[in-house]
């Protein structure tokens, strides 16, 4: 035999007058264990992929960050998560930009995907022009925008990092 994960659902029924009656029921649910432990992973696969991408990566809700990976944070000019989490998304972006995030944020609310968009974001002195994309999906079951930034200039400038530190 194998090792078999169960519900079980049990009743016992006493009276003064006679014996005791024990009913229940036991289904079988390794199925469903084992498909949980299996997207227990993918979730944690998921995770590792986007908290070491290259492209910043930014979760929106209601105009506001829910969620930035490290990534993200180096490319808008910040160092910490908290201090993206819980931002307006305008804040982040040049004053000039903001009516094109706001396009693709409205696509993404619609179903539409966007991009990429060229943009000026980042916060002060870090100001970087970077490739934006957008997306629609579901962040804690709620319906939110996937904003994902790209630094079309960053593989030039480590070849040429590389290239002058091999002179």
């Amino acid at each position: 035999g194998r090792p078999v994960h169960v519900l079980e659902n049990v009743f016992i029924r006493s009276t003064d007058e006679g014996p005791m009656t024990i009913e229940g029921t036991m289904i079988d649910i390794t199925a469903f264990r084992q498909a949980e432990i299996e997207h227990r992973g993918l979730i944690n696969n998921y995770r590792q992929l986007v908290e070491h991408v290259r492209d910043g990566i930014l979760i929106i809700q209601e105009g506001a960050v829910r969620y930035a990976n490290p990534a993200a944070e180096l490319l808008v000019g910040t160092s910490r998560s908290r201090v993206l989490l819980g931002s307006p998304i305008s804040s982040l972006v040049a004053p000039e930009e903001q009516r094109y995030v706001q396009e693709a944020l409205q696509h993404a609310e619609a179903g539409q995907e966007s991009g990429p968009i060229p943009l000026r974001f980042g916060q002060d002195t870090a100001i970087r022009e970077l490739l934006l994309y957008a997306l629609p999906m579901l962040f804690e079951g709620r319906s939110a925008t996937q904003l994902t930034l790209h630094d079309a200039g960053l593989e030039q400038r480590l070849v040429e990092e590389r290239l002058r530190s091999r002179m």
